[in-house]
């Protein structure tokens, strides 16, 4: 019984007439339609998933739900309702963190790592990015802030030499470009 409704409260508590009752396309994100049960008329609430009416493409559909989800003060749980009432539940694979350089990241996950999503640092609003994205640009703002480099062979941050390509990860002791070790010096000033 779950889901129906006697058609004496339907009608009061929508103000509808039971001639606007009658079947007819949905336009809206539930479409009431009568239900016959046992001799008595009833109405059944049917869910129905918008799907082109928010949008065309994921991409769309990602700004749809930061809007809604920002504006009901809701967080990325807020937005992956939307996107999954909206049809592309099938897009998203639940909720990942990434961290990098003290920040962290909560992000629906799409299952590529540039393609866009919805992430939220912290308790802030939600905003349209890509994970990746998203790193790469915490990665590049720590390293203009401290002065330092992402080691390319170990992968830690390490202070940056004046030139780039000069710099030695004081963590694995390699060129942080390359990764291949610096040629030792002998005593004599010779490299060896």
């Amino acid at each position: 019984m779950s889901g129906m409704i006697p058609l004496s409260i339907a009608s009061k508590a929508t103000g509808l007439g039971i001639a606007r009752l009658a079947p007819r396309k949905a336009r809206g994100a539930n479409q009431i339609i009568p239900q016959p049960h046992k001799g008595a008329t009833t109405m059944q609430t049917i869910e129905r998933k918008p799907g082109k009416e928010c949008g065309a493409d994921f991409d769309t559909v990602c700004g749809r739900a930061v809007a809604y989800a920002n504006r009901h003060n809701g967080g990325l749980e807020l937005a992956e309702t939307f996107i999954n009432r909206a049809g592309w539940g099938h897009s998203i694979f639940g909720v990942e963190y990434v961290s990098c350089a003290g920040r962290e990241l909560s992000y629906l996950n799409t299952g590529e790592t540039y393609s866009l999503t919805i992430g939220q640092e912290g308790n802030g609003e939600v905003f349209s990015t890509s994970w990746g994205g998203w790193y790469e640009d915490a990665e590049n703002q720590h390293c203009e802030e401290e002065g330092e480099t992402r080691c390319g062979y170990c992968g830690e941050f390490t202070p940056c030499a004046e030139e780039w390509r000069e710099t030695v990860c004081e963590h694995c002791g390699r060129y942080v470009d390359s990764g291949e070790l610096p040629e030792k010096e002998t005593e004599d000033g010779e490299d060896d």
